[in-house]
């Protein structure tokens, strides 16, 4: 596991396509990244997350205000149980203070002719006021998620588990069914993740609705798919690698991809 006060440097890449009808929104980050475990106790872990560098790559205006919003969240500092799994956030009221005396005006005046600006810097504000909310932010589908998995201490096994994404459309939510494989080998802890929707506590009639009001159609027939396939490499000194991906899809008419792929450098 990672010593107390080791530094880990990562790249970090995440692809993303947004697909809905006849439109269609790509991205690829590139993301350089430093994890320390900053304290320990006999409960909690506590890693600082911080980047170092970064390049992005997208089709829409919206992508490069992601990009510089990358940076005002930077340093970043999560809480996780001995185990690492995910447990809270420390440090939140540093980011509205970067935002607030810093960051605020030079993205205003660096975005004046982005359309949406108005609305995305008083969606900022008010996230950035609702410490719950900024949370979830954090702990949806992204790439934090690998870092801050139950990856150390582990045994060899399989297990069967739910795995809920809050509010990932809008504010409907993806309930997965996730198995789960761990194996050993030697210094190494391989985990691997498979995922399909939960049909049973997926809100459909919502999701429809909402799909239906996007695309002024109400005629849909709408049956959403979901996959998940995750891969993780441990070693002694905490994650080596990673491959996450996570596809929802209605066939011919909507489709959501996320990837991410780390590896430590």
């Amino acid at each position: 596991m990672i010593a107390l006060n080791e530094k880990l440097n990562y790249q970090v890449t995440t692809a993303s396509r947004v697909m809905i009808g006849s439109k269609v929104i790509e991205s690829v980050q590139d993301r350089w990244v430093e994890l320390k475990l900053t304290d320990k106790n006999d409960q909690n872990l506590l890693f600082g997350y911080t980047l170092l560098d970064q390049t992005m790559e997208g089709n829409a205006l919206i992508h490069q205000w992601a990009e510089d919003m990358e940076w005002v969240q930077s340093p970043l500092f999560f809480l996780t149980d001995l185990h690492g799994k995910f447990a809270g956030m420390q440090g939140l009221q540093q980011i509205k203070e970067r935002w607030d005396e810093e960051y605020r005006y030079k993205l205003a005046k660096k975005h004046k002719d982005l359309p949406a600006l108005k609305e995305l810097l008083e969606e900022t504000d008010a996230l950035l006021n609702d410490k719950k909310r900024l949370v979830q932010n954090f702990i949806g589908y992204s790439h934090y998620r690998a870092f801050f998995q139950p990856i150390y201490n582990i045994d060899a096994g399989s297990s069967t588990s739910n795995y809920t994404i809050n509010n990932f459309f809008g504010k409907a939510s993806l309930p997965l069914i996730v198995d789960q494989e761990t194996r050993a080998d030697h210094h190494q802890m391989f985990i691997s993740n498979s995922g399909v929707l939960d049909r049973k506590n997926f809100d459909a009639k919502f999701f429809n609705r909402m799909l239906k009001d996007l695309t002024n159609t109400y005629n849909l027939k709408i049956d959403l798919s979901a996959e998940l396939q995750e891969n993780y490499t441990v070693d002694d000194r905490g994650l080596e690698s990673a491959d996450l991906f996570l596809e929802c899809y209605v066939p011919d008419f909507y489709q959501i991809t996320n990837a991410h792929q780390i590896k430590r450098i």
